[in-house]
């Protein structure tokens, strides 16, 4: 249930980004259903799940708002299929109809203030690791907003990774693989990810 074949023409190193970031973005726009018209915000948007989630968004016929932190990610994340790059959900200007959360804190309280009357908003994780705080009288009367939680252990792996491979080998995911190199090279990888030194991902192969 959690395992898929890898096509021909996709190699193992290209099939190893997709866990998990990809899948937890697939699993996400599958929660929201059918994506075609409507206005995604996804923060974080120049991280592992934040990537994907533009690329499938916009492959579902979005129109994407990618959230991040700083403007060096703008013409990288509108090249991944962006519409718009803000610096904080608080920027967003056009409210949105769904919500793809990583980062937490302040930022999670903004993508749900961007949200349309009828959005859902889904966290998938807290990045930042910042409590975030609604300020009093922020959720009164106001029923038709959701936050979901992600919770991956109710998920099977292998229907997404298939979809996912799919796409892979018709050449319609950029994985963001920035690094290869022999396992043996764990520490240079390592190095270049926790000081982010990397902007997309390292691949380490083994012989």
């Amino acid at each position: 249930d959690d395992v898929a074949i890898i096509p021909e023409k996709v190699s193992f190193g290209q099939a190893a980004t997709l866990p998990t970031a990809a899948v937890t973005a697939y699993l996400v726009f599958q929660r929201f259903g059918a994506l075609l018209g409507k206005r995604v915000l996804i923060t974080g948007a120049s991280g592992g799940v934040g990537r994907f989630a533009i690329q499938l968004a916009k492959l579902g016929g979005a129109t994407v708002v990618a959230s991040v932190g700083s403007d060096k990610y703008i013409d990288e994340l509108k090249a991944l299929g962006a519409d718009e790059v803000v610096i904080g959900a608080q920027n967003v200007v056009e409210r949105v109809d769904r919500v793809l959360e990583s980062v937490g804190g302040d930022e999670l309280f903004h993508a749900f203030e961007a949200l349309a009357y009828g959005g859902l908003l889904q966290t998938v994780c807290a990045s930042s690791g910042l409590p975030t705080t609604f300020p009093g009288g922020s959720l009164l009367g106001d029923r038709t907003r959701t936050i979901i939680p992600h919770r991956s252990t109710e998920h099977r792996y292998a229907k997404p990774l298939a979809e996912l491979l799919k796409l892979v080998k018709a050449g319609k995911l950029d994985l963001g693989v920035k690094w290869t190199g022999d396992w043996s090279r764990y520490d240079e990888a390592a190095e270049l990810l926790l000081n982010r030194k990397l902007a997309g991902k390292a691949v380490l192969e083994v012989a």
